[in-house]
């Protein structure tokens, strides 16, 4: 059985964390909207809230 991660961060900007993810990380956006971003990369998922989420 394939393990996953999954994490959810408290951001202030959801783009902006996305961005810096997708940039240094390697990271794919599955969803990218004003309050929240989901980006996966393998086995890992992070969801980046923000304020209002």
């Amino acid at each position: 059985m394939k393990k996953m991660a999954r994490f959810r961060y408290m951001v202030s900007d959801p783009a902006a964390s996305a961005d810096f993810y997708t940039e240094n990380f390697d990271f794919e956006v599955q969803l990218k909207v004003p309050k929240i971003a989901i980006l996966t990369k393998g086995d890992l998922t992070i969801l980046l809230s923000g304020p209002g989420s």
